[in-house]
């Protein structure tokens, strides 16, 4: 038995793993689409009925011009001999690396075909799995990367590592105190719209962030509650004199500064913080 090739991630090519599973989450066309009498014998092979996943018509050309693309490269810039183009083989070692993770669970090639078109049929939950533990990988080196608009498979995992580091970080709001998991968000101090453009390289930085029910998002979103940087916490005087008897309940037990750990990981930053007051500033 062959020993399983070792992945080499290519530095030369930064983000070329991401826009690799961007390409495969989103390119291609539906099984529905694929001519009936071949339709037929996909559907019925037994990798679809163990996974139950939607294949997706693919061709190896377009994902090598999407991940290009989306690098601002050329695939023909490094050669016309695809054996030796270093991007070509970059592209095919990570789609290798995916099928052999099992995240790709089969390819069926068009046979009528002679455009190197077939089905992939990714496994959804594998691969949710196999970005998560790279993103956990990032989040642990201190890499809080937004990775930017188009990888949206590692955005959103990397939105999912940051709320449970802020759930590790404090356990319940940071201001109210509520409890109740489902009522909880990670959320951004300075907002993650503005960060991804201002500072992506921080754009996930758990400093940069509160875990907060979402009464308390809201109004520390638009300024009725705000921090200062020495954790001094300030509640609007529209909220406070409101007379509504469940307003008065919800604020009571936000007390006049943020507790925070001595032990905490990712302690709210003063930069941030002030960061977030300016920003509400220029609303005004």
């Amino acid at each position: 038995m062959s020993k399983p090739r070792k992945h080499v991630a290519n530095p030369e090519f930064g983000g070329l793993e991401e826009f690799v599973w961007e390409g495969l989450n989103h390119i291609g066309k539906s099984i529905r689409q694929i001519e009936e009498d071949e339709t037929r014998s996909i559907m019925s092979s037994p990798a679809h009925e163990k996974t139950k996943d939607k294949p997706i018509w693919h061709s190896k050309a377009e994902i090598d011009e999407f991940v290009a693309r989306s690098l601002n490269l050329k695939i023909k810039d490094y050669g016309a001999d695809l054996g030796r183009n270093q991007l070509y083989k970059a592209i095919a070692n990570e789609i290798g690396r995916l099928r052999r993770a099992g995240v790709i669970v089969d390819w069926i090639q068009i046979k009528k075909r002679n455009t190197g078109m077939g089905v992939w049929r990714l496994d959804k939950t594998k691969l949710d799995e196999f970005v998560y533990r790279k993103v956990r990988r990032e989040i642990k080196s201190r890499n809080f990367h937004s990775r930017g608009d188009m990888c949206m498979v590692v955005v959103r995992q990397k939105q999912e590592a940051f709320r449970k580091e802020l759930f590790s970080e404090y356990g319940k709001c940071a201001l109210c105190g509520f409890k109740i998991p489902e009522y909880m968000i990670g959320a951004h101090i300075v907002p993650y719209a503005i960060m991804r453009v201002e500072d992506p390289g921080h754009a996930m930085d758990p400093s940069n962030g509160l875990l907060l029910c979402r009464f308390c998002d809201v109004a520390f979103d638009n300024g009725s509650i705000t921090i200062e940087g020495d954790m001094g916490i300030e509640i609007s005087d529209r909220l406070r004199d409101q007379r509504s008897p469940i307003v008065r309940s919800w604020l009571k037990p936000i007390p006049g500064e943020l507790h925070v750990r001595p032990d905490a990981k990712y302690p709210p930053n003063p930069i941030y913080l002030r960061w977030k007051i300016d920003l509400l500033g220029t609303r005004s």
